[in-house]
């Protein structure tokens, strides 16, 4: 990784780097010959020399120029700051969010006041076997400033969905998950924004978890919708306090602060630093290989999405990571994507 402006950082991958303008929330993909030119890029006397010596990518590098960056090399990446509490949401958690339940709506009636301190973003997830207590919730909710809700279901009751929330002026999200279908829930994921505070919260939490927590529909304290990860429950919850003492849980601290560069695969990945996922990484039984059982539906060692033509699962090209082993078939990857990406 190395940084150029302040708002300007470049994360190499296993095939190619990628360009992060963090300030206009734009980036552009780099060859890793690139990347690794611009590593050294103080080794120079000035940029005219450092084409003349790469004339290879010297048309690559020039792009960079024409952005302005290139004399504004800065240093190292790891001159970011540890991130405390000055350089955190202006609240307790970033987002907490409520799976609706018959059994649990008394508990969101009872915290209410305390969630409208605990966050900025209040979050509803409800399905169709639900949707009658939409309305009231809504109405019970609505002086609530940063309200939202997902609603998971068939379009078809989109229609439905609408005229309650417009009559409320609340946001509502629509996402075609099925709570009960875990593979198409984790399909969803990861999500890709581009910006300073996600970057520097990637470089030193676990962006996915880091101050957000979700309630189950069992009434369960998690932090994704499937995993057995347990905080407590929220009937025992009931003052700001409470809450807080969530975020000390050894084992909660142990997952907020797996980096995703200690993560295999991710770490290989050159969109990690603008990454949001829900996969709970875990330790090997073999060494202190940190994985995720989940497999993404992107693979950086060949750069394709699974909508993508060529697209192959990690196994498929030589890449083989569970809780007894970490492999990487070079040889393997090196010939798949001479096949994808021969032109």
């Amino acid at each position: 990784m190395i940084a150029l402006y302040e708002d300007v950082r470049i994360a190499k991958g296993y095939n190619r780097s990628i360009l992060h303008d963090l300030s206009k929330g734009g980036f552009e993909f780099l060859s890793n010959e690139a990347f690794e030119v611009l590593s050294n890029l103080h080794e120079y006397d000035n940029f005219n020399s450092c084409l003349e010596q790469n004339a290879e990518i010297a048309d690559e590098l020039k792009s960079l120029d024409a952005l302005n960056i290139i004399n504004h090399f800065i240093s190292d990446i790891h001159v970011f700051p540890k991130i405390d509490k000055s350089n955190s949401m202006p609240s307790h958690f970033q987002a907490i969010t409520f799976v609706v339940n018959t059994s649990n709506i008394k508990y969101i009636q009872r915290n209410i006041g305390v969630l409208s301190r605990l966050t900025q973003n209040l979050f509803l997830i409800f399905d169709k076997k639900h949707i009658l207590f939409l309305d009231f919730l809504i109405d019970f909710l609505k002086d609530n400033q940063h309200l939202r809700i997902i609603f998971c279901g068939k379009r078809s009751l989109l229609d439905k969905i609408d005229s309650i929330v417009s009559k409320h002026k609340v946001f509502c999200e629509y996402a075609e998950i099925d709570l009960s279908d875990k593979a198409k829930y984790i399909e969803t994921f990861p999500s890709l924004h581009n910006n300073y505070l996600l970057f520097n919260e990637t470089l030193n939490f676990n962006s996915g978890f880091y101050e957000k927590i979700l309630i189950n529909a069992d009434g369960r304290i998690g932090i994704n919708l499937f995993d057995d990860f347990n905080l407590g429950h929220i009937s025992k919850i009931k003052t700001i306090e409470d809450f807080e003492s969530l975020k000390i849980n050894e084992r909660y601290q142990e997952v907020i602060n797996i980096k995703v560069d200690q993560i295999a695969v991710c770490q290989q990945c050159e969109f990690r630093y603008m990454c949001t996922d829900i996969k709970i990484p875990r330790q090997s039984n073999f060494s202190r290989e940190i994985f995720v059982k989940d497999e993404c539906r992107y693979n950086p060692f060949i750069s394709k999405w699974k909508h993508e033509e060529g697209f192959s699962r990690l196994a498929e090209c030589g890449v083989i990571v569970n809780e007894n082993e970490f492999v990487i078939n070079d040889t393997q990857i090196a010939e798949m994507n001479l096949e994808l990406w021969e032109d």
